[in-house]
């Protein structure tokens, strides 16, 4: 072995047994390895990576589900209206279908990313962002890529194999994704320095509690659509139901209609403070304490995830309320919540809304 290993090395010279101190990646995803990228990660949260697994569950509970939805229509609806239900339901998933098209249109925009032992830096136009190992919670594969996951399961950097030199580089970036650490445990946020303060700028200091979610949550048009739609389909079903009343029937259906109306209300009450508790509950050790400094140049941040400054077109609408500034990104999953409670004046607050008018769009069509 050793003998084939010298004249291997004799006719490769140049070969080096060195591992390179970093790799430079320049690439642009396309439509066909993000959506490889979110199946990996989804089979390994549902089946622990095993495709045909994945496929069963799935597949089994939509026969499970759409099984018990059948049985439902036809035990509540009438025979006569019931092929209204199924074209409502057709419509209903070409939406959502049409939906996520629209949002996944736009060509993604190349990435530039340095990889080094320390972590990941990702450079684009005016914005430089370092993430070290740790922020990092598992690293996927498969054939054609490796997909890093960040430590809440959220957020995907998807890595084309084919961005890398050789195979050796390849090798090289396997063998630090299999050693990446445990999460870090949360910090004093005084313990964090602060990033460097500008003249002009406003500098923070927060992490995100169940308060911040739950407000999240209620800004959002999703919520807000979601009880609507229900709220639609109860009135609505009375009041088709009150045209034809059951002659034996102890209440009017305006009765019922006043009576559901309420208890429905509770009931998406109820259900909004349990999904913001549990989206907080699922994120909460991983909302670690974050020093922002907000100026003309960006976002300069610095949390135990990573440091860097996001230029402001990484995002493009804003939206101001009394408890918080959001910003997002329309098309894609970006989104920047600061809450006032963080701000130490009323003068920093103007100061943060001054610059948010001036780089970003103001919208009220929160989404996310």
């Amino acid at each position: 072995s050793f003998v084939c290993f010298a004249v291997f090395m004799v006719k490769n010279p140049g070969l080096s047994l060195t591992m390179p101190a970093s790799i430079q990646l320049e690439y642009a995803c396309t439509e066909a390895e993000r959506n490889e990228a979110q199946s990996l990660q989804f089979r390994k949260a549902l089946a622990g990576g095993s495709r045909w697994r994945a496929q069963l569950i799935l597949w089994g509970t939509l026969a499970v589900g759409l099984t018990v939805l059948y049985f439902q229509i036809r035990l509540m609806v009438s025979p006569k209206y019931q092929p209204l239900i199924y074209v409502g339901l057709l419509l209903l998933f070409v939406g959502l279908i049409v939906r996520r098209r629209y949002f996944t249109l736009k060509a993604a925009d190349p990435v530039r990313l340095v990889l080094s032992e320390q972590g990941v830096m990702i450079n684009s136009d005016h914005s430089q962002v370092t993430l070290p190992w740790s922020a990092f919670s598992q690293c996927l594969e498969s054939p054609n890529l490796f997909v890093l996951v960040d430590r809440p399961k959220v957020i995907l950097f998807t890595l084309p194999k084919r961005a890398f030199p050789d195979e050796i580089a390849q090798d090289w970036f396997r063998t630090l994704t299999a050693q990446i650490p445990p999460a870090t445990t949360p910090i004093n946020p005084e313990s964090l320095p602060m990033p460097q303060a500008v003249a002009d700028g406003v500098a923070l200091r927060f992490q995100l509690h169940f308060k911040d979610h739950l407000v999240r949550n209620v800004t959002s048009w999703r919520m807000r659509v979601a009880f609507a739609l229900v709220f639609a389909f109860i009135g609505g079903t009375l009041l088709w139901e009150s045209r034809q009343p059951h002659p034996n029937a102890v209440n009017g259906p305006w009765t019922v209609l006043a009576i559901a109306i309420p208890i429905f209300g509770v009931m998406m009450v109820v259900a909004m403070l349990f999904v913001s508790f549990y989206s907080w509950w699922l994120e909460r050790k991983h909302h670690s304490p974050q020093q922002l400094v907000l100026s003309e140049q960006g976002i300069d941040f610095n949390t135990v995830d990573g440091r860097g400054i996001l230029a402001w077109n990484t995002y493009e609408c804003y939206l101001e309320n009394r408890w918080c500034f959001i910003i997002w990104k329309r098309q894609g999953s970006l989104w920047y919540l600061f809450p006032k409670r963080a701000f130490a004046s009323e003068a920093e607050t103007a100061r943060c809304r001054e610059l948010l008018q001036k780089h970003l769009r103001r919208s009220r069509w929160f989404f996310l």
